[in-house]
């Protein structure tokens, strides 16, 4: 069995690794580099924004108006240990 060459923003590689599809970052999380061969490549979503699905060099985007979204979000509107609604009349955080 022969082994990828190049591995993908989105995704590590570890040796033995056979497509480049193999192994994605999990939600909440994104890896922006090429030729990344460990889980500990994949970098938490920073705070602000949210990473969806796995697989992604980027973030997906910015949380939605209303909510906050702490690192490693994989939600655009959390209500969990990853943010959550703003309160009325509060500011809200970033």
């Amino acid at each position: 069995a022969s082994q990828i060459t190049e591995c993908p923003p989105g995704y590590y590689c570890p040796i033995g690794t056979r497509t480049w599809n193999e192994n994605p970052c999990p939600s909440g999380q994104f890896n922006p580099l090429t030729r990344r061969d460990k889980l500990s490549d994949c970098q938490p979503c920073p705070s602000g924004s949210y990473c969806e699905t796995p697989g992604l060099g980027n973030a997906t985007g910015p949380c939605f108006g209303g909510y906050y979204c702490t690192g490693g979000s994989p939600y655009p509107n959390p209500n969990s240990t990853f943010g959550g609604q703003c309160r009325p009349g509060k500011m809200c955080p970033q």
